[in-house]
């Protein structure tokens, strides 16, 4: 099985996507993710070329035409991973390739109606991830899983997401002609809402969030080292500079 992680970071100071937290997150986002590539046997890329769309569009880049960077790797590959620049992963982590679907993309979308009391129970934790989210049985009455609002994470993170070989085409035809649409809100707004609306009408797997475990959704688990891709997101980029020199991350 031929696999490929890939990661995307530009931006220009002053521009709507740059975060500058004081310190080059992304270098050690890439240093721990080529690392994981290197241990679970996968192809690894980082791409730092500027776009013509926008840099939160990065994870299209296998399948943007015109790319220049692209390299047939729908081709090369049975997978490919997009992980986010602000993402390390941890020394136990597992090959993420081994929970993908050969047939539909692969992501983490968890309903968050719990607390963060009862989320550490240990009978919650796992069982956490194990419905999805949006499914009208699980969606709060009168609540719409799609608008912005208390309940607004019933959408898939869009930080690592698996592309099977048989969604290349289509997601290929899907993405080019979605690349100048600029939705900020809805979803989580721009990749992640193109994202998102592919896997409505398409589908998708559900992975565990230890594959994604996203600091800005999910509360810190008893042991902060125990998922296998910690991803700092947005206001959590300062705890990855201190947690980055932990032995515990892969680097």
């Amino acid at each position: 099985m031929n696999t490929l992680i890939y990661q995307y970071y530009y931006t220009k100071p002053g521009t709507e996507n740059s975060i500058d937290p004081g310190f080059q997150y992304y270098e050690m986002s890439k240093n721990s993710l080529s690392a994981y590539a290197d241990m679970i046997g996968s192809d690894y890329i980082f791409m730092n070329h500027e776009i013509p769309t926008t840099p939160f569009y990065g994870i299209f880049e296998p399948f943007r035409k015109d790319n220049e960077e692209k390299l047939y790797w729908c081709e090369n590959y049975d997978y490919v991973c997009f992980v986010d620049s602000d993402i390390l992963a941890t020394k136990h982590a597992k090959n993420i390739f081994e929970v993908a679907s050969d047939s539909k993309i692969t992501v983490n979308r968890s309903e968050s109606v719990l607390s963060h009391e009862q989320y550490r129970l240990p009978e919650n934790i796992f069982k956490y991830n194990s419905v999805f989210a949006g499914d009208s049985r699980y969606t709060p009455k009168n609540q719409n899983p799609l608008d912005p609002g208390k309940h607004n994470t019933y959408h898939a993170n869009s930080g690592v997401v698996i592309f099977p070989k048989k969604v290349f085409k289509h997601f290929n035809n899907y993405i080019n002609d979605k690349l100048n649409v600029y939705e900020p809100v809805r979803m989580g707004g721009f990749d992640q809402y193109l994202v998102n609306m592919y896997l409505m009408d398409n589908g998708y797997h559900n992975m565990h969030m230890f594959y994604n475990f996203n600091l800005g959704r999910f509360p810190r688990t008893e042991d902060p080292y125990a998922p296998y891709l910690l991803h700092y997101h947005r206001s959590k980029k300062k705890m990855m500079r201190s947690e980055y020199n932990s032995d515990r991350i892969l680097k």
